[in-house]
């Protein structure tokens, strides 16, 4: 081995530097997208844990039959959200901040204590509301990204229209939220109000997860940063 190649060896990887589209560390994604997973599987146990707990079945005359409508649209949001943080990631190539991270188990949390609320309508509509702030959060996160990677220098190759999608998704769940505490409130005050505010619920988490097809139908997912 000559001077040369091992002067070559030891050089840094240019392609990991800024104004190159890929990331300078890919373990960062792989650790994202393998805790997402880890937390959004324990959610999905969680939720079995609900189904299977010997009063839900119960609550479902004292709560006007909102709680299997409260089930469903868990269901779906717990969907929407372990696919679409999955998905930006890979597109994203999401890098690490202390920021994200805490973002990222606070959303967790949040959604884990909406889950185990499915039995009580009026404190589900607070738990949803309350995550889907973080939901909304994590929206701006994935525009701060876009925007750090473009002060860097990074050539991104994203769709042309990600980003306006980025800013429709936050401005939807932050209504959503407000949404969620408002039929906390009707749910407090009215209780029969809980079955249509959950009706409605369901089919928002509905709504949401046939618009996360444009993930596929826009090609979202072939491109990347």
């Amino acid at each position: 081995m000559t001077n040369l190649d091992i002067q070559d060896s030891l050089s840094p990887d240019k392609s990991a530097q800024p104004g190159n589209s890929q990331s300078p560390n890919h373990v960062i994604k792989t650790m994202y997208l393998e805790i997402n997973n880890i937390a959004q599987g324990l959610n999905v146990g969680l939720f079995v844990l609900v189904l299977t707990a010997p009063g839900f079945y119960n609550s479902f005359a004292s709560n006007y039959y909102s709680t299997p409508l409260l089930a469903l649209a868990s269901l779906m949001i717990s969907i929407i959200f372990w696919t679409r943080y999955y998905f930006d990631t890979e597109i994203l190539d999401r890098s690490y901040t202390a920021l994200s991270a805490f973002w990222f188990f606070a959303y967790v949390v949040s959604q884990g204590i909406s889950i185990s609320l499915i039995s009580i309508p009026v404190a589900w509509f607070l738990g949803t509301g309350l995550f889907l702030l973080f939901g909304a959060g994590f929206y701006a996160l994935n525009l701060s990204e876009i925007q750090r990677k473009r002060t860097a220098g990074m050539t991104l190759t994203l769709a042309p229209d990600f980003e306006a999608w980025q800013h429709q998704r936050r401005v939807e769940l932050l209504a959503f939220s407000a949404l969620s505490f408002l039929g906390a409130g009707l749910a407090f005050v009215l209780p029969f109000a809980a079955f249509p505010a959950a009706a409605l619920a369901l089919i928002a988490a509905l709504w949401q997860l046939a618009i996360t097809d444009d993930y596929r139908k826009r090609k979202f997912i072939e491109t990347g940063a």
